[in-house]
C-alpha cells in the first residue's frame, strides 16, 4: 500500500491493510463480491449474500470493520439483513449519512431495535 505524498497519518484500517496483504485482499475481494451482487441482482442479491456470510451461531455483528455504507441500495440491504434477523444484535459506525438522509428525514424511517448505529 502506497501512502499519499504529504499524508500524516494513516487509520485503523489502512495499518492492517498496509501490514497484512491478506488483510487487504479479503477487504477487496468482499466489495468486489457486493458490487458483482448489486450488478446481477441488485439489492435483493447483496441481501443473499450477507445473509449467506453470516455465521449461524451469530449473537452479535459489528458491520464494517474497515468500511462503510457505500450506497443507498447497501445501506437497505442491510437493513433487510438486520429485520430477517431479531435475535441477532447487529451495530455499526458510520459516516455514510448522507446515503442515510432519504431514510432517515424524508421516509421517517426508525432503525430496527436490534441495530445500534
Amino acid at each position: 500500500m502506497i501512502d499519499s505524498p504529504g499524508q500524516q497519518y494513516r487509520c485503523y484500517a489502512a495499518s492492517g491493510e498496509a501490514a497484512f496483504k491478506t488483510t487487504r485482499l479479503a477487504r477487496q475481494r468482499n466489495y468486489h463480491l457486493l458490487l458483482t451482487a448489486a450488478q446481477s441482482g441488485g439489492q435483493q442479491k447483496m441481501v443473499e449474500l450477507i445473509t449467506d456470510s453470516l455465521p449461524k451461531d451469530l449473537i452479535v455483528l459489528r458491520i464494517h470493520v474497515s468500511g462503510d455504507f457505500f450506497s443507498e441500495d447497501y445501506w437497505h440491504a442491510w437493513l433487510q439483513v438486520i429485520e430477517a434477523h431479531p435475535k441477532i444484535r447487529f451495530y455499526a459506525y458510520t459516516k455514510s449519512h448522507k446515503i442515510m438522509h432519504r431514510s432517515f428525514v424524508q421516509d421517517g424511517m426508525l432503525l430496527p431495535p436490534n441495530f445500534n448505529l
